[in-house]
């Protein structure tokens, strides 16, 4: 009923609305900014700066990046390196503490996730488990308005194109009918266009604000947090004192239970009357000043001090239980006390620079508004918004009304008699997507069906199906709709290793074949190598190395990336560079070396463990090791090789070489294929051969 009364007011607007040459040569200048901005190579994604800050974890740190249009990307890590909490993100499913994000060119930082135009995979599929495989794969299409309004644009397209394809024959002059098209082009991107162009310009205006909205989600941020690890510490002390107190009155109670059982009869208990004085009887009162708190925090510990200094097995039974009693409510209250103690004191301090920050907030809130109502820019797209996608859409359809007179009272099966068989297919190209919602619906359903292999098990439920299969049917939900982007967090991690194979090629193919913007989430290198167009590789919320697969495994800038990209692991020398020599495990190696900007240096050498040489006798190498782990691979090996003041070093050898356990393997380093690392830093030193 409300989607009726808006329709019908939209046409009202729609009839009332007059167009002027003003409008016309704003969509003539919008149209021209576009064409503009599309020869420009605009990032599908990108990251500016990225902080997202927990409080006790700093998950993601000064992130970032640009991913570009129609790749592969895929953020790798080991566990809790802020991988899935960047995808998250970009998914808009969790706000940043400051930086920004940003879908070809336009600021979505603040999007909820269905503004964002999204396909997400998660790791566990999340299907319906009451739906059939056919109603989760068209749930997406039901409950989102912007593709409606796609497949609604289509089907306007298709009805003019067929139109023209009778017009083209009717003698309508050219100029009419290219007029016909770009008034559809018009009303199609003008909305889109002026929404980013509108966006642009906020961001621009708003950068103050967002600098100042970030310092205090910051300091927020972290007053929270200590408030919290304060908290969280005093639950944990009041713990670990209930729990000495249980453990301390139990023995208590066994000692009891033992001297009874044994007769054991004892006069000589020292006099307990110590514990009736008034100073143990201490009242809490966390109400008091910060001087106050101070004071009785010194006192409840000097009467701990004398408590705690009473031997306890020279008082009676009922009396050590009376003791350990008043001990555990001194400590509470102690607690308590210091927890008060320190809120007190960080409301001082740290509120202090919240209420700053707050308030510097506030002003650039003021002052942002100030500069909303003064920029005349803004103003006029704001109108525009507004008004020119009605002004596009009233052109088109004037238009098209007008063309459709030379169509009235003909017979139009007639000329498609005199048709070629191109202009046949057209017909029928055209005529797929003039269908209804319904049909539409259904259509690409079975499309997407096709593509991934499933169209047999559309009418099963989830349940019924393999890992697989379900993973397939999460994967078509995810790009029925056609996204702009994709996200995959972790999509393989429930398959089997064989499954796992076939489902990342697979997979691969699929993007390949739609061109979507993929952003995949793993921590399995090999994965990653085999999948990816361009690799991410982050540690402790830090980027560590962007690049090809084969970029980092064959440059790879730190150590870190060194020892967790490739299999098995880089194997590491600890060596020095003085005088263009390298000396690795007290053996100067024979060749003269150039490193980059060094002219002393501690190092480490890494050796890829398909890359060492080789040789039968030991007279003709440089190093020796003895062989303590073999793994067959079929047509080679993986070796660990113990190396005196090294360590265990990896070795992939071909199976010809006939190596068994507890062999003695001699061995050189590959000079030409060294990865020179600072021992200091971690980072990657080039290096040259000179000799």
């Amino acid at each position: 009923m409300l989607n009726t009364i808006k329709k019908l007011l939209k046409q009202v607007n729609l009839n009332k609305l007059q167009v002027t040459d003003e409008d016309m040569a704003a969509l003539k200048k919008y149209r021209e900014i576009y064409d503009k901005q599309h020869e420009k190579d605009i990032s599908s994604i990108e990251l500016k700066n990225l902080n997202i800050d927990f409080g006790e974890t700093l998950a993601v740190d000064n992130v970032s990046f640009k991913i570009p249009e129609g790749k592969l990307i895929t953020l790798l890590g080991p566990s809790g390196c802020g991988k899935t909490t960047t995808l998250n993100a970009i998914a808009g499913l969790l706000t940043p503490t400051s930086g920004k994000i940003l879908f070809r060119g336009k600021d979505v930082t603040h999007f909820t996730p269905q503004k964002r135009k999204l396909g997400f995979v998660f790791q566990n599929y999340a299907l319906y488990p009451h739906l059939s495989v056919y109603s989760n794969i068209t749930f997406p299409l039901k409950n989102d308005e912007n593709w409606k309004n796609k497949t609604f644009m289509k089907r306007i397209k298709a009805r003019m194109d067929i139109d023209l394809l009778y017009l083209e024959d009717m003698n309508v002059p050219k100029t009419e009918l290219e007029e016909l098209k770009n008034s559809f082009l018009r009303w199609r991107f003008i909305k889109n266009e002026l929404e980013y162009q509108n966006s642009v310009l906020y961001a621009k205006l708003s950068d103050d604000l967002e600098k100042a909205h970030s310092e205090y989600k910051l300091e927020s941020v972290k007053y929270n947090a200590k408030k919290t690890l304060s908290a969280k510490k005093t639950l944990e002390e009041q713990k670990k004192a209930k729990e000495e107190y249980n453990f301390a009155s139990k023995k208590v109670a066994d000692d009891y239970k033992l001297a009874k059982q044994n007769n054991i009869v004892e006069t000589s208990w020292k006099d307990a009357s110590f514990l009736s004085d008034s100073k143990f009887d201490f009242k809490l009162d966390l109400k008091t000043d910060l001087e106050t708190k101070k004071t009785q925090v010194k006192e409840l510990k000097n009467l701990l001090k004398e408590l705690r200094s009473k031997e306890l097995k020279e008082y009676s039974y009922w009396d050590r239980e009376k003791l350990l009693k008043l001990v555990l409510k001194l400590t509470q209250d102690l607690l308590k006390l210091n927890f008060a103690l320190e809120n007190q004191q960080l409301s001082t301090v740290d509120k202090q620079n919240l209420a700053l920050k707050l308030e510097a907030y506030k002003k650039a809130k003021e002052d942002f508004k100030k500069i909303l109502d003064e920029n005349q820019e803004y103003k006029t797209l704001k109108i525009h918004l507004k008004r020119l996608p009605l002004v596009a859409e009233k052109v088109f359809f004037d238009k098209w009304r007008e063309l459709r007179k030379h169509l009235e009272g003909k017979n139009l099966k007639e000329f498609q008699n005199s048709w070629s068989e191109e202009k046949h297919e057209k017909l029928k190209e055209y005529s797929k997507d003039n269908v209804s919602l319904k049909k539409a619906i259904h259509n690409e359903v079975m499309e997407v069906a096709k593509r991934v292999e499933i169209t047999k098990i559309l009418q099963k439920k989830p349940t019924r199906l393999s890992g697989g299969q379900q993973q397939r049917v999460s994967i078509a939900r995810a790009i029925v709709k056609k996204p702009d982007i994709l996200l995959m967090d972790e999509p393989l991690s429930n398959l089997d290793a064989k499954l796992r194979i076939s489902t990342r090629q697979w997979i691969r193919q699929i993007q390949q074949s739609l061109k979507i913007t993929t952003v995949f989430v793993t921590h399995d290198q090999e994965e990653a190598m085999s999948i990816s167009d361009i690799v991410i590789c982050m540690d402790f919320g830090k980027v560590k190395q962007i690049g090809s697969p084969i970029e980092l495994y064959n440059k790879p800038n730190n150590l870190f990336v060194a020892k967790f990209l490739g299999m098995p692991e880089m194997g590491l020398f600890p060596a020095t560079f003085e005088k263009n020599k390298i000396k690795v495990n007290n053996l100067t190696l024979k060749n003269k070396f150039k490193v980059a900007n060094k002219d002393f240096a501690d190092l480490q050498i890494g050796v890829r463990a398909e890359d060492f040489v080789l040789h039968r006798y030991k007279k003709d190498a440089d190093f020796s090791g003895r062989i303590i782990v073999k793994e067959n691979f079929g047509k080679e090996s993986k070796l660990v090789v113990e190396i005196e003041n090294v360590g265990n070093v990896n070795f992939l050898v071909s199976n010809d070489a006939n190596y068994k356990l507890y062999d003695e393997i001699h061995f050189s380093l590959p000079v030409n294929k060294l990865h020179v690392f600072d021992s200091l830093t971690s980072e990657r030193l080039e290096y040259e051969v000179a000799s």
